[in-house]
């Protein structure tokens, strides 16, 4: 547990502030990037249990409510964008989001009641709440219409995969904000974790979302979870292994599901890989925990579950 975390810069405009979801450090990041006018744009918002931790980190960089110019979530799950109505109205800032994403945040009653049934009595201490935002200040994003603020422009780019709805933008400094479609590398934790929770994960989306920021070259990739791989090798190599690491884990399930296991049985077959992987790269201690908590084994299941169930009956009638 963690009381404290000072931002951190990652580029002469760019910080990181550590949202300290349940008490842990190193798990999910909101990103501040100075326009050219001055003001700030966030990326990300986090949980709405961690909203006064990141209202702190702002207030630490010297932000001010007035400097924020505006908020852009990724994409709509709990831990990106469950604070953006807080966030919007502390900082009475318009918040962008994909455009398939944008009901959810102007009325979370549906999202929020199917995140109920998986987290139940965690979703306050997970969560917090999620204040819905008003339509007039919710701003749509396209797939290759620039978002232009302050001064400053941002390619925007559709990357599903992960979720339906989800965007990467891409800074004037070449820095790409990838939220979970580039997968989940924690620091002190030399192994990608596939991110492929419920509802809509698509493996050859999340593919194709991966080819499609490495073509677009981007110097560094920023990931919610958790901070940012430097460098345009680096990056095509992260890139190249997402859907490798992606597809090692579908595997694995897909062998359970085979044997005709139970969501129990499948599970603890992923609990098995992972403590696999982490023996194999001699990790140990905290960072071996914040691997496995972070969307643990048992979403996992669920979302590669729902992914096979889909593509099975795809194939049964030969339609997509």
């Amino acid at each position: 547990m963690s009381d404290r975390v000072p931002p951190r810069a990652l580029t002469p405009r760019t910080h990181l502030v550590d949202t300290l979801l349940a008490g842990e450090a190193g798990m999910v990041g909101v990103f501040t990037h100075e326009l050219a006018d001055g003001s700030v744009l966030l990326i990300e918002a986090g949980s709405g249990a961690t909203t006064d931790t990141v209202i702190q980190g702002l207030n630490d960089l010297g932000i001010q409510p007035s400097d924020v110019r505006a908020l852009v979530v990724t994409h709509v799950h709990l831990d990106h964008a469950a604070g953006a109505g807080h966030l919007a109205a502390w900082s009475d800032a318009p918040v962008y989001v994909h455009l398939l994403g944008a009901r959810h945040l102007a009325n979370p009653t549906r999202l929020w009641n199917s995140a109920e049934r998986i987290y139940g009595d965690a979703m306050q201490r997970l969560w917090g709440r999620m204040d819905p935002i008003p339509e007039d200040r919710l701003r749509p994003l396209e797939d290759g219409r620039p978002l232009e603020l302050g001064g400053s422009r941002f390619e925007v780019l559709h990357t599903p995969g992960h979720a339906r709805h989800h965007l990467t933008l891409i800074d004037p400094e070449g820095s790409a904000y990838a939220g979970d479609v580039a997968g989940i590398l924690l620091e002190d934790v030399p192994i990608i974790r596939p991110a492929l929770p419920p509802p809509d994960i698509d493996l050859e989306l999340a593919a194709a979302s991966c080819r499609t920021l490495a073509q677009h070259a981007p110097d560094r990739l920023l990931l919610t979870h958790y901070g940012a791989v430097e460098g345009q090798e680096a990056v095509q190599r992260h890139l190249a292994t997402v859907p490798k690491r992606n597809q090692a884990w579908a595997d694995e399930v897909q062998r359970g599901i085979e044997a005709g296991e139970d969501h129990d049985a499948l599970v603890a077959r992923v609990r098995q890989l992972e403590q696999a992987e982490l023996d194999a790269a001699n990790v140990e201690g905290d960072p071996r925990h914040r691997y496995t908590a972070m969307s643990n084994a048992d979403m996992t299941v669920m979302g590669l579950v729902r992914h096979h169930a889909k593509h099975v009956a795809v194939d049964a009638d030969g339609r997509g």
